[in-house]
Order: structure tokens, then sequence, then C-alpha cells
């Protein structure tokens, strides 16, 4: 049986992709599920209603209302309190967001936290506009401010950037329609007997300008320089919420092949790449040291080395450990004992590689699988690529198409061609012999490359080129350089691919690991591995031995490539690069 209910919002919230509202019903329970029009704290059978004071319901396809989402969400559960729910359900199950505003009962109230982009001052003063942004989208809400709200004084005072806290009326526009606004409704703060009110939340001392003020535009090299207010413009914003669904598809794209997702240590006595400069826990960030006066840090250290060595202690600041560059090999153990499994999260490297496209803290997708080829890996990033490319254009169109608009404008048409993307398979062999036919061809710049060198960005450069801007695996790299773990072929070369990409050049990485004992003993000692921390590898050999392989994918530089940003630190909220001092 349908029931009505007639409240208040209290509130707008936001849960990954999902929306919810708490409202009030005078002389009920508190907190009432408007989408049920019962009371959550009395009803806890899964699936009927939600049981926190957050309930949760699926998102519905009414962008084209152009209204802060939590707004339209809102407005979308309250379809049901009134009535208009069958109305507007389409045949599919969806909401028509057209259809069931023009359904919905104007005026109504609303809750409305966010911060104001924008202040006009009309007719003598009497009326205030706000456009308010709540951070959930792009479109803002044009809030309209009466004279006689008791604080118009101090709201008349607000600036750009400020955040408030609006309950009011949410009704058809009652003036002429405005380019200042993204919807034909506002939100009206004009009679305080009606509950009307704005809350001009208090900000502390202000010294000097707000670098960073919204709705105004700022070069990205001026907003990485405050990576605490960034995220207030909305190009940053964009990016990062797309960042936000990609991490969210990413679950979803292995739940539904089968892979667990399981998390490695970060800190680690092995590099399991073999190269590149590795970030080391020092001694003086486990123990407390006291450096005297006449000392250096290192002659402490060295001194607490020495003395636990005559008392018989164990303590040897020798024994390094590093921050891992990849969490590969302890995900080998959990596939040779789990089947597939995959995980994501933050490696680091201490280049000083000052470039767009490096950082000394980036995220990897990694990926184990058993009893794979390596065509069998080339085929799963294909399929990971198209469908973060999908989801975003089936979930993400706003911030899309606002990135579309101001900040690159092949975005949204580069998505929609990396959506049925092929990735083109060449041999490292067969690549050198073509570079280097091409290097004296127009339009080319790339040096000559003997074979067992590795590509330069260049010769990236100008693979992408030839290949027409496409996804180009390239496999069977030299023995010589390639790290111990990678399979053996038949010749000097190892089963493995690096996957370049248009912008971003190198992406993915990945091979099949070497399964055979005495080969990858031989490997070890050719690339000088030696430590017990690797003998727990080789146990994987002697024990329960399985073939498998697995990939790498750098996730900030996957971000760069769908959004359209050109340096990596503009898809990281908060970015890490080595520096001389250290890292900043």
């Amino acid at each position: 049986m349908n029931r009505r209910v007639i409240g208040f919002v209290e509130g707008i919230f936001k849960n990954g992709r999902k929306f919810a509202i708490r409202a009030h019903v005078p002389n009920t329970s508190p907190f009432v599920c408007c989408r049920h029009g019962t009371s959550a704290a009395n009803n806890s059978k899964s699936g009927d209603c939600c049981t926190s004071q957050f309930p949760s319901v699926s998102p519905n396809d009414v962008d084209a209302l152009n209204l802060p989402r939590s707004i339209i969400t809102s407005l979308l559960q309250l379809v049901g309190t009134q009535g208009h729910e069958g109305e507007a359900t389409q045949s599919d199950g969806t909401i028509d967001g057209a259809k069931a505003l023009e359904g919905l009962k104007l005026p109504m109230h609303v809750k409305l936290v966010g911060w104001v982009q924008n202040i006009r001052r009309i007719q003598n003063g009497d009326v205030l506009f706000l456009d308010v942004n709540d951070g959930s989208c792009n479109a803002n809400i044009q809030v309209v401010v009466g004279k006689d709200m008791p604080n118009f004084n101090e709201i008349a005072s607000l600036e750009r950037g400020d955040a408030i806290c609006t309950i009011g009326s949410l009704e058809t526009r009652r003036g002429k329609p405005t380019d200042k606004a993204h919807a034909n409704v506002d939100l009206y703060i004009d009679n305080a007997n009606a509950g009307h009110e704005l809350i001009v939340y208090k900000n502390g001392p202000r010294e000097g300008f707000n670098p960073v003020i919204p709705s105004h535009k700022y070069t990205l090299e001026h907003l990485r320089l405050y990576p605490h207010l960034r995220a207030r413009i909305k190009t940053l914003a964009s990016i990062f919420r797309i960042r936000g669904r990609l991490l969210e598809f990413s679950h979803e794209f292995f739940k539904e092949r089968k892979f667990t997702c399981t998390t490695t240590p970060l800190m680690t006595a092995v590099n399991c790449e073999n190269m590149g400069d590795l970030f080391r826990v020092g001694a003086s960030s486990i123990l407390h040291v006291q450096v005297l006066p006449e000392q250096s840090a290192d002659e402490a250290c060295s001194d607490i080395t020495r003395d636990a060595s005559a008392n018989g202690n164990s303590t040897n600041l020798s024994n390094a450990t590093y921050l891992s560059v990849s969490g590969q090999l302890e995900l080998e153990a959990l596939c040779c004992a789990m089947g597939n499994v995959w995980k994501l999260g933050p490696s680091f490297r201490a280049d000083r590689s000052d470039t767009p496209r490096h950082l000394a803290e980036f995220w990897m997708l990694e990926v184990e699988a058993i009893n794979a080829s390596l065509e069998d890996l080339i085929h799963l990033v294909q399929e990971y690529i198209r469908g973060c490319s999908r989801a975003l254009l089936k979930d993400s169109m706003d911030d899309i198409e606002y990135l579309t608009n101001n900040l690159d404008e092949g975005c949204k048409s580069r998505l929609e061609r990396l959506a049925c993307c092929n990735v083109k398979i060449v041999t490292y062999s067969e690549l050198v012999q073509i570079l280097n036919n091409l290097v004296d061809k127009e339009g080319y710049s790339h040096p000559p490359i003997n074979w067992g060198e590795a590509l330069l960005a260049a010769h990236e450069r100008s693979t992408i080129q030839y290949y027409e801007d496409s996804f180009v695996a390239v496999t069977h790299y030299p023995k010589a350089g390639a790290p111990f773990y990678m399979r053996m072929a038949n010749d000097d070369t190892v089963e493995n691919v690096d996957i370049l990409a248009p912008r971003v050049f190198e992406i993915a990485g990945g091979s099949l690991r070497e399964e055979r004992y005495d080969i990858l003993m031989q490997r070890m000692n050719e690339c000088n591995v030696t430590g017990q921390e690797y003998q727990r590898y080789l146990d994987l050999r002697r024990f329960g031995n399985v073939p498998h392989g697995g990939f790498g994918i750098g996730f900030d530089r996957l971000v760069m490539l769908l959004t359209g940003a050109q340096n990596i630190r503009d898809v990281v909220p908060y970015f890490k690069i080595r520096a001389r001092a250290g890292v900043n």
C-alpha cells in the first residue's frame, strides 16, 4: 500500500554513487525514510528500508535538470511521497527526471549546504542572488534572499568561497529567465516565519587574499601551489570526481570477473623491479636516536649499532627497509594460494624525475592471474580501459562535458573511441626495425635505436604516432635489463609486455612469471638478486608451483588519459614529488 508522507528535508547525503536524504515528519519518530514513509529506527528488515540515518537509493538519470545532484535526489525521493512515482517511471524502471519535476507539487522545503560561487545584489539592494555549489557536480543553484531575513546584512557581506547552510522554499523561478543559474527553479530564502534560514559559517581571521576563489580562472600551475584549496575550482573537482568513479569501477570490474581484492605491505625489504631509486625507511625514523651536538646523525646511528652488537642484541641498521615500488611479489604469493587476485594502492619511487608523467608517490593497479597467457593479460588490460571509458560516459557525463568545454576539447570524443579500443601487438624486435626505418621520415623526431636498448620517450611517441594513436602492446623485450622474475622465452627475450597509450605513453606493464625453478635461480644469479627475503619467493616454486602472470597499470596516468589532463600532478589530490631537499 502506498503511503504519503509530508515533512521537511533535514539533510542530503552522498555515499559513493548513491544519494540519500534525511527528513523530519512532525509527530513521528525523528528520522523517516522518504522512499518508504516508514521510520528507519523501527524497520530493520533487510531490503525494506534503510536502518541508519544515511539511507541510500540508486541514482537516476536526471542530469537534464541541471541542478546540484543533492537537490535532484531530494526531489526524486519526494516523487514517491507525493504519489507521482508511477507517472514518471520509465519502462526500464528509472525515473524520467523532467517528468518527475513536473509532477512535484512545488514549493517544498529543502536544505542545502554549499559554497558561494557568485553574489549579485539588485533592486535597490533589497534582493540578493547567490549562486551556490554543493560539490556534488558542476551545476549551481540560485539562492534568492529577501530583505526581510533577520540576518540580511550579514548575508550581504558574504564573499565568494564562503560556506553557507540554507533552508528554504524550492520553487519555479518567479522572475525572468537568467543565464546565471543552471535550472528553472530557485531556492528562496525570504520568510523566516515559514522556517526559512540562511546560516553563514564563520571564517577564521584572514591574512592577505584568498589564493583560490571559486569561479575565478587560474592557471593549473598556480593551483598546484595550493593543493588543499584547489578542489574548489570546478576543473579540479571534476577530475577528482572522475578519479573517484574510476576507483569504484575498478572494484566492480574485477569483482565481476571473480578476482579477489587484497592488499600488500607498503614497507618491504625487497626491490621487485630491481631498478630505480627507492625510499629507504631510515633508522632514525624507527628508533629514537639522540644526536649529541658534536655528532652527525650517521655517527649517532653507528653508536647505536655498535652498542647493540656489544650487548648481544640483533639490532642491525644495515638491514634496509624500503617503501615499496610494487606489491607484485606479495601478490604472487597470494595468487599461488587463492587464484586470481588484484590490488589498488600507492607505490613509491625516489627517482628525481621532474616530468609531467612521474611522481614520487603514485597509485598502481596490480593483477596476478593463474594459467594466463601474455595475450590474456593484454586482453584484460584492453577490457579494463574500455570499461573505464564506458563507465565515465554513463555515470560522469556532467564532469566529462565540463572538462571538454574547459580543459580538453577532445575529452568526450576520446572516451567514445576508447570505449571500443583495440590494442595492437608488436614485438620489441619488430618495433626496433620499424623505428629505425622511420628515423629519416618527415614528422618523426626520434634517434636510432640498437637492439637491446631501452625505448626512450621519443621512441614511445613515434610508436603511438605510427600506429595512429592506438594502444600498442610491445612484447618480448631482451632479457638484459629485464627483472629476474620475467619468464624466459626461447631466445634471448622474456615473455613480457609494455602497453603504450596516446598522450601518456607507457600505461601498463606485465609479464608471465618464471615458474621453472632452475631457470629462476639462474636469472637471480645473473641479476645479483640475493637475500633471505627472496627465499620466500623461491618457496612458491618449491611448494605448489603453478604458472601465473600479471601486470600493473599506472592509475594516475589512466586518469590523465581519460580526462585530458596534461600533467600527472593535476589528477592526484595531493601529489608528492622528489626534490633536492626531500619530498614536496
